[in-house]
């Protein structure tokens, strides 16, 4: 009895100990879906054909993208004060099917948090968001919609947030006026 209880103590402490050994990573696989609603209330249709993602490692708490000349450039901002910083991506997308789901991006990180940035360039749009990854995760599925439409309403704002996503267009001249109905007084 007394040897059945020694042996079962050994037993749990050598399972506990393997489980210190286990291989812990960060890799992730991001699986992105970016949509595209070119008009209020139409349905979302995948865009990724013309899209590319890119990810930065380790610069993400304090970085965003300001613009999307910025993103284009790899250009990114510390939010704290300001400065920009040149930075090639540490990795970049490629075009995904899925189940015979197609329009997806796939970009593979390794990297605690990381910050996504997905480029629109038909539509001069771009997103960005920062992902904290948990401990030997992948792959890890996203989704966002691309509304062009939206400047149309509002053409003094050129951003919207769509989740975790920030989402921005490029800057714009104003849409032309309606001056069907003006006459002219001279």
């Amino acid at each position: 009895m007394k040897r059945t209880a020694i042996l079962m103590i050994a037993a749990a402490a050598a399972m506990m100990l393997a489980g210190c050994f286990k291989k812990v990573s960060h890799d992730t696989v991001f699986i992105i879906q970016p949509n595209l609603q070119e008009e209020s209330g139409q349905t979302l249709m995948p865009v990724a054909e013309g899209c590319e993602a890119r990810a930065w490692f380790k610069r993400t708490a304090k970085w965003s993208v300001a613009s999307y000349d910025d993103a284009l450039a790899n250009i990114l901002t510390d939010t704290e004060n300001g400065n920009t910083e040149s930075a090639e991506p540490d990795a970049l997308s490629e075009p995904w099917e899925d189940y015979g789901v197609s329009g997806l991006l796939r970009i593979a990180t390794e990297s605690s948090s990381v910050l996504l940035v997905v480029l629109y360039p038909e539509e001069r749009m771009f997103a960005w968001r920062v992902y904290k990854t948990a401990e030997n995760l992948s792959p890890v599925n996203l989704k966002f919609q691309f509304r062009p439409w939206r400047y149309k309403y509002d053409a003094q704002s050129n951003a919207y947030r769509d989740g975790d996503w920030n989402v921005d267009f490029a800057p714009r001249t104003a849409p032309p006026a309606d001056n069907d109905n003006t006459e002219d007084n001279e």
